[in-house]
């Protein structure tokens, strides 16, 4: 494990895998996967802290709403056309 000079985590190693992350400030902003699974999601972050889009893989960015500030409309599984991992497969 690797960390950045501010101490958040820069990456995760395995010997098959590494987990990477990309931060602006406290935010994650970018998460990599490199290995035998391969990918990457990408976060905006408003100046409220609050995630206004995700991608996953280069995909067109899906844009967040919220309602009061507290929940968000936010559905990244719309970026992979619904794929979702159920617990029982």
């Amino acid at each position: 494990m690797s960390y950045a000079p501010t101490g958040v985590v820069e990456s995760i190693e395995s010997p098959d895998a590494v987990l990477s992350y990309t931060f602006d400030g406290p935010l994650p902003t970018r998460e990599r996967w490199s290995g035998r699974v391969t990918g990457r999601i990408d976060r905006v972050f408003d100046n409220n802290f609050w995630m206004r889009s995700g991608q996953i893989a280069g995909t067109p960015p899906i844009a967040c709403t919220y309602d009061d500030g507290t929940n968000t409309a936010c559905d990244l599984r719309l970026a992979t056309g619904g794929l979702a991992k159920d617990g029982d497969t």
